[in-house]
């Protein structure tokens, strides 16, 4: 007779409820792994951020006459009194001509699918002080140079430290939301780095009526245009993108906007000329 023993393997069943539970652990694992990844990019974005914003704390400070500016303007204008930069890539070629930050990967978040790969370890490379060559980043499928960063021009000496931003997350949240296409995090929020060095996040910036940045006039906005004077430019890595109307009125900001509608768009493409003149 055929000894009957314990079936060896397992049943349909058996195997039925394994790959149910195995199923609801991933459904269950995958929302929390995306988002120790989207904290972990953050987090890198934020110390990015934070190495310009001090950096370019020190920058200013240097200076015994005075608060030293990034003026809007073509590099080739420097001089040793004076910087310029028309777009992002010549901003960051002067803080490490400077000898403040000379480390190409500050202006490129990590998880950032949309920023220019970084090529070298440094942005100017050691015995080319007036170099202002690309070649730390190269474009992606041949677009423009992006950063992950816009970066501030022609903030002026008597900007508030704690106030004023001088980068930021790559977007202009001008309606107090990030940009979900363009925003190096979507719609969820974005950094702000200011003068005195320090660098905050933002899930939004508030509404019109409660806005949460300090306009350079005085009071609250949700504009982050408005935190700064209109001899301010904000740079992208390939060009100029907007500009401070925190001096202005609202009536006018409005009628020149409205003008706009009907006339062509200023060449905002990075030329020096373009520019306002530095204060």
């Amino acid at each position: 007779m055929r000894r009957q023993g314990k079936k060896d393997g397992f049943s349909v069943l058996e195997l039925l409820a394994m790959v149910a539970i195995i199923g609801v652990l991933v459904w269950l694992l995958v929302p929390y792994v995306r988002r120790v990844m989207e904290n972990a990019h953050q987090q890198k974005g934020h110390k990015c951020l934070q190495g310009i914003a001090q950096a370019y704390n020190k920058y200013i400070n240097d200076d015994l006459d005075g608060r030293r500016t990034i003026h809007p303007g073509d590099i080739t204008q420097s001089n040793g009194e004076a910087d310029y930069a028309q777009d992002g890539v010549q901003w960051a070629v002067v803080l490490a001509r400077r000898g403040y930050l000379n480390d190409p990967n500050k202006y490129c978040f990590s998880g950032d699918n949309q920023t220019s790969v970084v090529e070298q370890n440094t942005i100017v490379k050691e015995g080319e002080p007036s170099a202002t060559s690309t070649d730390a980043w190269t474009r992606i499928d041949g677009q423009e140079l992006e950063f992950s960063v816009y970066l501030v021009a022609g903030v002026p000496a008597n900007a508030p430290f704690s106030t004023t931003p001088i980068a930021f997350s790559r977007g202009i949240p001008v309606d107090g939301k990030w940009p979900g296409k363009e925003g190096v995090y979507g719609a969820k929020g974005g950094w702000i780095a200011f003068l005195d060095g320090h660098v905050d996040w933002f899930d939004n910036l508030g509404t019109e009526e409660e806005g949460l940045l300090v306009k350079w006039n005085g009071g609250k906005t949700n504009d982050i245009r408005e935190t700064l004077p209109s001899t301010c430019v904000i740079l992208s890595a390939s060009g100029i993108v907007a500009q401070g109307i925190g001096d202005r009125t609202k009536e006018a900001t409005d009628v020149d906007e409205s003008e706009g509608e009907h006339e062509a768009e200023p060449d905002f493409e990075g030329h020096g000329e373009d520019a306002p003149e530095a204060a």
